[in-house]
C-alpha cells in the first residue's frame, strides 16, 4: 500500500491511497467534506494521469475510487505521484480534461423510446453520442446545482468542462456494458 498528497490550488488538501491486488490496482482519493461543492480528483505520476472522477460523501470525507489494471498504471505510482482536486467545474492543476473523442464528433441521440437504457436516459436529457475505437460515448449537460438527467449512472460518469459549460460522459464498451472512462487525458 502507498500514499501521496492530494492538492487543491497548490496546497495539501487530502491524500491518495493505493494498493495492488494481483492484477488490479485500487486507487482512492480522500479529503474533507465541503458542503455545496462538487470535487473531481485526478492522480498524476511520471507522464501518466488517472482520472478518479467525482468525489462522493463518505462519512465526514469526500472520496473517489477507481480500480484499474496494475500493468497499465502501476508504474505511475513509482514516479513521484500527486493527486489534484478541481472544485465546482474548475480544472485541476495539470488537468487538461481531454477526452478520447473530439466534441465535434458528437451527434444528437434519436427518439427517447428506442435503443438501450443508456440511450433512453441520455436522450431524455438532451444527450449526444459518438462511436470511437469500438466504444460508444454518451454526453449530457451537467449544470452545477441543476438536475442531472444522467444520474442513474452517477458513479460511472466523468465530468468535464467545455466552452464554459459542464458535461458528463459515459462510456459503453464493446461488450455493451456501461463503464467509467479509465483515463481522461
Amino acid at each position: 500500500m502507498g500514499k501521496c498528497p492530494l492538492f487543491y490550488e497548490g496546497q495539501p488538501f487530502g491524500e491518495v491511497f493505493w494498493h495492488e491486488d494481483g492484477e488490479l490496482l485500487r486507487v482512492t482519493a480522500r479529503c474533507p467534506f465541503e458542503e455545496e461543492s462538487i470535487l473531481r480528483a485526478t492522480v498524476r505520476g511520471g507522464n501518466k494521469k488517472l482520472y478518479l472522477g467525482v468525489m462522493v460523501p463518505v462519512g465526514k470525507n469526500f472520496e473517489a475510487s477507481k480500480t484499474v489494471r496494475a500493468s497499465a498504471y502501476g508504474d505511475m505510482f513509482g514516479n513521484d505521484p500527486r493527486g489534484f482536486v478541481a472544485k465546482n467545474g474548475g480544472k485541476a492543476e495539470n488537468d487538461d480534461s481531454g477526452l478520447p473523442f473530439e466534441f465535434s464528433e458528437l451527434a444528437a441521440l434519436g427518439e427517447k423510446n428506442s435503443g438501450s437504457l443508456v440511450q433512453k436516459v441520455f436522450s431524455s436529457c438532451g444527450g449526444l453520442t459518438c462511436r470511437k475505437d469500438g466504444n460508444t460515448y454518451y454526453v449530457a449537460p451537467a449544470e452545477i446545482g441543476g438536475e442531472l438527467g444522467a444520474a442513474a449512472f452517477f458513479r460511472l460518469l466523468t465530468f468535464f468542462e467545455r466552452g464554459g459549460r459542464e458535461y458528463c460522459v459515459l462510456k459503453v464498451g464493446r461488450s455493451g456494458e456501461p463503464q467509467a472512462l479509465e483515463d481522461i487525458n
